[in-house]
């Protein structure tokens, strides 16, 4: 049996990542879908697990997405 693919949505907008959210689930039932606020929670995530799709906003307040890309 093939792992559950993750998926990361992190934007401090919390309607954004409820949008997004809500079309995943639709849209994708079988992706475990995971949020953050802010580009430390991203990199705690990010430390732990192994994500297949990540919704990135490069402007996240604690820690900017780009340097989370970097």
């Amino acid at each position: 049996m093939e792992p559950q693919k993750k998926i990361l949505i992190a934007d401090d907008d919390t309607e954004i990542v409820e949008i997004l959210k809500n079309f995943v689930e639709k849209n994708f039932p079988t992706l475990v879908i995971s949020t953050a606020l802010d580009g430390i929670q991203v990199m705690q995530y990010l430390e732990k697990v192994e994500f297949y799709i990540i919704f990135l906003d490069l402007n996240l307040p604690k820690f900017d997405g780009r340097k989370v890309v970097k």
